[in-house]
């Protein structure tokens, strides 16, 4: 079950300006992350559309902070996850998290919203110990990570 979204003009401009407001303050910190050959700032902008239509989909409050970002989670459930948001432009796109990331402020949930802004879909989500652990770890070519393809996320449904 996937759900699609699609932000309106007001919520495609705050992702822009959050995202680029992000890259700043991670480039000003040295805190960037790898970015696998994509346009860093592009990569920023979609992921906070992403995160906005994560918590448009499920009425939620969207962390707008503008800090340095490594570690961490983006938003709090109904039932008091916090929940790390990833988005992918690739329909075939896993949901990821770097090596350490359980070390960075943990979260308890993932979720994975594919598309580009200004349209997602979100495909399902991993609980902390889904994702993070010796037996997801892969090197997609850029190093290793933690991986789980589409198939092995948990049902939507099991989330709301």
């Amino acid at each position: 079950m996937n759900m699609a979204v699609t932000l309106h003009h007001g919520e495609e401009q705050i992702a822009k300006w959050l995202g680029e407001q992000r890259h700043a303050a991670n480039k000003a910190a040295g805190t960037f992350q790898p970015t696998k050959g994509e346009d860093p700032l592009w990569l920023d902008v979609n992921g906070a559309g992403g995160e906005i239509a994560f918590c448009k989909l499920n009425n939620l409050w969207p962390d707008l902070t503008i800090r340095p970002r490594r570690g961490g989670h983006d938003c709090v459930s109904y039932f008091g996850l916090k929940v790390d948001v990833k988005t992918t432009h690739r329909e075939d796109g896993q949901l990821l998290a770097v090596l350490g990331k359980s070390d960075l402020a943990p979260c308890d949930a993932y979720v994975l919203m594919v598309g580009r802004l200004p349209v997602y879909r979100w495909v399902g989500f991993a609980l902390v110990e889904d994702l993070i652990s010796k037996a997801t770890v892969k090197d997609l070519g850029h190093g290793d990570t933690y991986a789980l393809p589409q198939r092995l996320l948990r049902n939507i449904r099991l989330f709301q």
